[in-house]
């Protein structure tokens, strides 16, 4: 059986920036249990993108700053995104 490997992100280090708690973050997207803003600070799924705009916004950062190491990969990889 494989495991798979945690998502990288930087949600619980922006969260804590902005002096939030999972609890207060689920509460501000609309959620009655912060169980699946751990399940993404842990790496287990990823946020909508729909979620993943409105965390941004809360924690006032780009999208993609908090999948940094994932859009370093895609930068590398994409000619497209290349700058």
């Amino acid at each position: 059986m494989t495991t798979k490997q945690p998502i990288p992100n930087s949600l619980r280090s922006y969260r804590k920036q902005a002096g939030l708690r999972q609890v207060d973050v689920a509460a501000r997207l609309g959620f009655t249990s912060y169980e699946r803003i751990s399940h993404w600070e842990n790496g287990l799924a990823f946020p909508s993108v729909t979620n993943l705009f409105r965390i941004a916004a809360l924690y006032h950062v780009l999208p993609h700053e908090l999948y940094a190491e994932i859009w370093k990969e895609i930068q590398q990889c994409d000619p497209v995104t290349r700058h």
